[in-house]
């Protein structure tokens, strides 16, 4: 992976005890969104990512 990605994290602004698991259909719909954009979705299960609400990027844009 390039040098020039940033990472991001969705929701952050809501406090984690507030902070649900996403319904299936709103993971359907990201995917979906994503693979029209050219983008790669990696599914990944650990538990320390929780506190992102269950949803991480990895953005890449050049300089």
């Amino acid at each position: 992976m390039a040098s020039d990605k940033a990472s991001a994290e969705v929701g952050l602004s809501t406090p984690v005890e507030q902070r649900s698991t996403l319904d299936e259909s709103v993971i359907e719909e990201m995917v979906t969104h994503a693979r029209r954009t050219d983008a790669s979705v990696r599914f990944i299960e650990n538990a320390a990512r929780a506190h992102a609400g269950g949803v991480g990027a990895l953005l890449r844009f050049r300089l």
